[in-house]
């Protein structure tokens, strides 16, 4: 089963990927480098049986920071991504999964704001 289990968050990883490539959203091969071990670890948190749907485990979320200037796409990255993990959990694991995003914008956070 543990093969198998590997097997199907492989799947899932490259499915993400392509569906990112569809959104459309080219995915630069940093990002890629970066994201696909902690997207197999989200995936493979969330699977415990076949009959359980898509759990992720608490200890393993799917978060990370990304920086930039205006207009470099983060935004844009954030929701093509947040689609296409929709579409993935929904396609191999649990039909009515809905996928969302909580974009916290940390150029803006002042010890004022934090308090």
């Amino acid at each position: 089963l543990i093969a198998e289990k590997k097997s199907l968050v492989a799947k899932m990883v490259a499915d993400t990927w392509t569906t990112l490539e569809e959104y459309p959203y080219i995915v630069g091969d940093e990002i890629r480098a970066t994201l696909e071990e902690r997207l197999f670890a989200y995936f493979e948190s969330g699977i415990k049986d076949q009959r359980a749907g898509f759990e992720p485990s608490p200890s393993s979320p799917l978060s990370f920071f990304l920086h930039g200037p205006a207009g470099a796409g983060k935004s844009t990255f954030v929701s093509a991504l947040a689609c296409a993990l929709q579409i993935v959990i929904r396609r191999y694991l649990h039909t009515e999964r809905r996928c969302q995003i909580v974009k916290v914008p940390l150029n803006s956070m002042t010890a004022d704001t934090l308090n």
